[in-house]
């Protein structure tokens, strides 16, 4: 479950799907990315937002 969350980059499932939801929460929120559908590892190269983005037909 936990993967399917974070290839829909659905943050909430994956803080409920954490072991420790509310150590996630702050993790998330004590260092928001640029872009609300990506996360502070990767930012704009996330690999998972692009594949999205290309599957969409959207531009890169």
């Amino acid at each position: 479950d936990m993967s399917r969350a974070r290839a829909a980059l659905d943050w909430e499932a994956m803080f409920n799907l954490a072991l420790d939801p509310e150590k996630a929460r702050a993790y998330r929120a004590s260092s928001l990315p640029s872009h609300e559908d990506s996360c502070t590892m990767c930012g704009r190269m996330c690999a998972v937002r692009t594949m999205k983005r290309t599957r969409e037909g959207k531009e890169i």
